[in-house]
């Protein structure tokens, strides 16, 4: 689990897992919402893991996650102090083992009803990896320039790894657990999301994007990645494209 996180409820085994992993910071607006959702959208023949990474919330947020894992069976990880979203998907997804990985953002800006779609590309058309794409979808809100910064990044990733990528920032993003090595993820802020796709996509593997809908927070109603998130992400493409895996 790594120095300073603490695992709070045992995971169950099944022979169809689907982990749904939700990293949380400062979100006690949203999060009690969000994890009714998670809960009450049917997943098909998949068996549902969540587990929640609260990373050093210094809001409510964690003391909402405890009442509601009375309500909710999800495995509550807990960092003591904010380690960033990269750290704390690596956080979940060393607790992920079998099965297929989801990433679920916890402010609401990604609705859970989108799954049902890219369950049914893995189920249908046998998908090793599946992204949501705002771009494909009916996103909206958010700085045009993040929006510009995106479409330049997937245009990027798109010529780096040989794939039509359109939205290779997404929160929503599906693959088999099998195609990750935890140990070889380094990222712990935003640039994690080009690192994934570095590796998920670096073998022959079956990817495909679906349309999701989508709406922006602004930074008042607690939107947390900027402009100077898009350079590092920038960087993040470069190095683990040409310098690293």
């Amino acid at each position: 689990m790594g120095e300073g996180v603490k695992k709070q409820h045992c995971l169950s085994t099944d022979a169809i897992q689907l982990f749904i992993i939700i990293p949380v910071f400062n979100e006690a607006g949203s999060i009690a919402r969000i994890v009714e959702t998670v809960f009450t959208t049917p997943t098909g023949r998949y068996q549902k893991e969540v587990i929640i990474i609260d990373d050093g919330s210094t809001d409510d947020t964690l003391h909402i996650l405890r009442s509601l894992n009375g309500k909710y069976p999800f495995a509550l990880m807990v960092h003591p102090q904010n380690r960033g979203k990269g750290a704390a998907l690596r956080t979940g997804l060393a607790q992920a083992n079998d099965g297929l990985v989801l990433i679920q953002d916890a402010d609401n800006e990604y609705h859970p009803s989108d799954w049902r779609q890219m369950l049914e590309l893995v189920d249908v058309k046998n998908m090793d990896v599946v992204y949501g794409s705002r771009f494909k979808g009916g996103g909206s809100g958010g700085h045009p320039l993040n929006w510009a910064a995106n479409r330049f990044l997937s245009a990027l990733a798109s010529i780096f790894f040989g794939r039509k990528i359109t939205d290779v920032e997404t929160c929503y993003k599906l693959f088999r657990r099998d195609l990750i090595n935890v140990d070889k993820l380094t990222e712990n802020r935003f640039g994690i999301d080009i690192e994934l796709t570095a590796h998920l996509l670096k073998n022959t593997v079956r990817f495909q994007e679906v349309p999701i809908q989508y709406r922006a927070r602004s930074k008042w109603e607690g939107k947390k990645i900027g402009w100077k998130d898009g350079f590092v992400a920038c960087w993040a493409l470069v190095k683990h494209r040409f310098f690293r895996q």
